[in-house]
């Protein structure tokens, strides 16, 4: 399989995130072309970290998708988050209750 191309601050830390998953047996396609979009944006935007402003603008770049999609990707943001904040305590969690239905 071939290990995807981050090239963000945050790149390190999501390709551990996906190499993780992904020797636990997962696929794990669709996550990483989620992580793979928020790590563009951020190159992109200029954006040193993953912060609330960065996720909003990257929230907006997902309008155009179903409602149910748009949450699909928001939870794997949501659970790649949850995996930083193990090792980094401070660190941006996005609020599932605001994500849509």
């Amino acid at each position: 399989m071939i290990n995807p191309a981050f090239s963000s601050g945050l790149a390190t830390v999501l390709q551990r995130y996906v190499g993780m998953k992904r020797a636990l047996g997962r696929q794990f396609d669709s996550a990483t072309h989620a992580l793979q979009s928020m790590d563009r944006l951020l190159t992109k935007e200029g954006y040193p970290d993953l912060n609330g402003s960065a996720f909003d603008a990257w929230c907006r770049t997902q309008e155009h998708m179903a409602s149910g999609v748009r949450r699909v990707r928001m939870l794997e943001l949501h659970a790649f988050c949850v995996y930083r904040r193990r090792t980094e305590p401070e660190c941006f969690l996005p609020d599932p209750t605001s994500f849509p239905p």
